[in-house]
């Protein structure tokens, strides 16, 4: 089977680049597969906007761009972007239907640092804690990168550190691992019993 080149990395976007802002959600980082002869470097931006009216045009989409060997292992790819920054791009969208989300060829990436109040008001929210209160378990915090639930419990006496894996647009899996949670901590004493019995096997 032949290896995919940049060529066909290039082909799968729009041939001409247009000026998009976008507000960097990732770090970047960069990977091949077996059957690609570059390496992709790619981030998440939360959302993206019109360069010239500033106005929100996209949620949450992915950039990449493809990195020659020599560029992977000089390492300057990785600063490209900066978390949290909005940036002025040269950007071709893909051809083809988004699965999850839009995707996006960056060309170029002209200015960092642009004021965008729409990107910010995002931002400014995004960066926002999210606390869950609950009766049992008190406040846990949301951490978004990892969506996971954060706090700390009763357990035999001592107070513990938990974290809840939660999926972060379903609220109800907030519920349904919360729950878990409080039913662990209700049964605590054969939990308890059990674990110790098997550490000792």
């Amino acid at each position: 089977m032949k290896k995919r080149t940049v060529k066909d990395f290039i082909a799968l976007y729009a041939p001409e680049d247009e000026e998009k802002l976008v507000l960097i959600q990732d770090g970047v980082s960069a990977d091949k597969t077996f059957l690609d002869t570059y390496w992709a470097a790619h981030t998440h931006a939360l959302a993206m906007a019109d360069a010239q009216t500033g106005q929100v045009i996209s949620g949450r989409c992915y950039l990449s761009w493809p990195l020659t060997d020599k560029e992977r292992d000089a390492g300057d790819y990785s600063k490209r972007f900066t978390k949290g920054q909005i940036y002025r791009i040269k950007a071709r969208g893909w051809k083809g239907d988004a699965l999850y989300e839009p995707q996006w060829y960056v060309t170029e990436v002209l200015e960092e640092g642009v004021p965008c109040p729409a990107l910010e008001e995002i931002l400014a929210e995004y960066t926002k804690p999210i606390l869950l209160e609950d009766e049992v378990l008190g406040t846990l915090t949301l951490d978004r990168e990892m969506s996971i639930f954060e706090g700390t419990c009763k357990w035999m006496g001592e107070e513990v550190r938990i974290s809840l894996d939660v999926e972060m647009e379903k609220k109800a899996s907030w519920t349904r691992v919360t729950n878990v949670m409080k039913k662990l901590v209700a049964d605590q004493e054969v939990w308890d019993k059990s674990l110790r019995a098997m550490a000792a096997q």
